[in-house]
């Protein structure tokens, strides 16, 4: 049988949303601070949601709360000038900036 959404997918299906994933990366900060393993998690919300927070807060938080200079670095990348291209059938796409 052919899924259309991921187990992990938390949008758009019912009984299911943010906080969900916000309990999910509890679990798997805690799991990683018994084990004292690295943890890296990266969500992305495709919604425009992003776009509704102050970036440069968010970023400051992520420093605050002792993340890797590296990871907030790749973070801060990610959404800066970032540019993506659509690829179909008939070729890709320019590229298209990402707000």
């Amino acid at each position: 049988e052919l899924a259309l959404f991921s187990e992990a997918q938390e949008g758009f299906l019912r009984y299911r949303n943010t906080e969900r994933q916000i309990q999910n990366l509890i679990h798997a900060i805690e799991d990683a601070g018994l084990t004292r393993q690295d943890l890296y998690t990266l969500y992305i919300d495709f919604s425009s949601a992003f776009n509704t927070i102050n970036h440069d807060l968010l970023l400051q938080i992520m420093y605050d709360l002792g993340l890797p200079d590296d990871l907030i670095q790749v973070i801060r990348d990610l959404y800066s000038q970032a540019r993506t291209t659509v690829r179909t059938e008939h070729g890709s796409t320019a590229p298209i900036m990402i707000q």
